[in-house]
């Protein structure tokens, strides 16, 4: 299973599925759901969060939340 945390910077990837009913309800909230494509801006390091761009949104992930979202590496 490929995940948001698996994409490199400036790497875009399709959202396929979520873990869990509590992550995709979490996500769906910013509209983020199965076929948007996200783009990494930014990994902070330290395993900070990750900052998705998606529909002319950036938006900040915890890495712990990204690796439940399983993606399509575009």
């Amino acid at each position: 299973m490929t995940s948001l945390n698996d994409l490199k910077k400036g790497q875009k990837g399709r959202i396929l599925s979520f873990e869990n009913l509590e992550i995709e309800k979490a996500f769906l909230i910013f509209g983020l759901l199965p076929d948007v494509t996200v783009e990494l801006k930014r990994k902070m390091p330290f395993g900070g969060s990750l900052y998705l761009s998606f529909n002319q949104t950036l938006l900040a992930v915890r890495r712990s939340e990204a690796a439940q979202v399983s993606i399509e590496i575009q």
